[in-house]
């Protein structure tokens, strides 16, 4: 087994957008919002990208642990997919977070209790860090874009550190995979051999 270790990378590699599609913020802000409540035009969603996710094709994630850096607010209520392509482009390359093509798999992270000004972790994000990296097209090296979405129901409000805030309390995630084996060539040598003394 791998472990490796993630951080976003760029000022573009975190964005937050209403839930009703509008008040789209990337780059430049130092904090990403997410907050849930009823109503889709004050719930605030938000996206991460990881870049370089030296992960190689064909592989399993087998654990990971994901971190946010909480700057304000002790509680949230979201649910946390990843984006369903094969190399996940930044938010300014597509200026957007709600319509994104989104996993299978998702992780529902509800809580209350969180520390400000430390880094906080989500539940295991295994089954979508899994799902993403078995895609067909994914490669080694390749992005992975993590959304959270607010809930509906109840009204909590986290802030998360961006990039453009900190460099080093920002999004990271540590990530365990055991690599695919390659795949097994026929000994043509061998392969006659059977065949004669089967004849």
């Amino acid at each position: 087994m791998t472990t490796i270790n993630v951080i976003l990378g760029a000022a573009n590699d975190s964005a937050q957008e209403h839930d009703d599609n509008t008040l789209f913020v990337a780059a430049g802000t130092s904090v990403i919002p997410t907050s849930s409540t009823g109503a889709a035009s004050t719930r605030i969603d938000a996206g991460f990208r990881l870049p370089a996710v030296t992960i190689p094709k064909g592989s399993t994630v087998t654990a990971s642990t994901t971190q946010v850096y909480v700057t304000a607010g002790t509680a949230v209520d979201v649910t946390i997919y990843g984006e369903a392509v094969d190399n996940a482009v930044d938010f300014a390359a597509t200026a957007d977070v709600v319509d994104r093509a989104r996993s299978t798999a998702s992780v529902a992270w509800s809580a209350t209790g969180l520390t400000k000004t430390a880094f906080n972790t989500t539940p295991s994000l295994t089954a979508i860090y899994d799902e993403l990296v078995k895609r067909p097209g994914f490669v080694s090296n390749n992005a992975i874009n993590l959304i959270f979405i607010g809930g509906s129901t109840t009204a909590r409000a986290l802030s998360c550190q961006a990039y453009a805030g900190s460099t080093t309390n920002c999004t990271k995630a540590s990530i365990t995979y055991t690599a695919g084996r390659a795949p097994a060539f026929p000994n043509p040598l061998a392969a006659r051999r059977t065949f004669l003394r089967n004849r």
